[in-house]
């Protein structure tokens, strides 16, 4: 979260307007992360607002609120919450670690962004926080490859075809 709180302040000294909310718990790193990520959002994202974990009952509602999601790890594995916000609808801008770059295609249904670069994630960023058009095209392709690629009953197809394929 550090590259984005970076990246925040990159954009609103291109006067960039925007609200940067910041969702979730201690991240695995521990606390001391957490605290490293509140101090540089205090002292150079006077945006952020930290929301802490949220329900999950919630999320829906979170989703609906905002314009875009990101998530700019460092490393991941497949995080459900890109998939969450691309079913709502939202632009995806993320780091293309673990199998996010399976799951957003850069350029279609949001942008990747290589970690620990706070400058690009800012390039990125900015073009959707300008254009709600933009934002609602990506939007739509991102809802649209979460329902053609990552919908339960594609999956629970595919997991029994395996396992026919595996016992047989």
């Amino acid at each position: 979260m550090i590259d984005l709180v970076q990246a925040s302040r990159l954009l609103t000294d291109r006067g960039v307007a925007h609200e940067l909310l910041l969702a979730g718990g201690t991240p695995e790193e521990g606390i001391r992360i957490e605290a490293e990520v509140r101090q540089t959002a205090r002292t150079t994202a006077p945006t952020a607002r930290f929301l802490g974990p949220q329900p999950h009952e919630e999320m829906a509602a979170l989703y609906r609120s905002v314009d875009l999601f990101c998530l700019p790890s460092w490393w991941e594995a497949m995080p459900l919450t890109i998939l969450e916000a691309m079913a709502a609808g939202l632009p995806v801008v993320a780091t293309p670690v673990g199998d996010i770059a399976r799951m957003v295609e850069d350029g279609v249904s949001g942008r990747l962004v290589p970690p620990h670069r706070p400058q690009e994630l800012a390039d990125a960023l900015e073009p959707l926080l300008r254009s709600a058009e933009l934002r609602r095209a990506m939007g739509r392709m991102a809802r649209q490859r979460v329902c053609d690629r990552f919908d339960m009953a594609g999956t629970a197809a595919a997991l029994d075809t395996l396992y026919r394929e595996v016992l047989a």
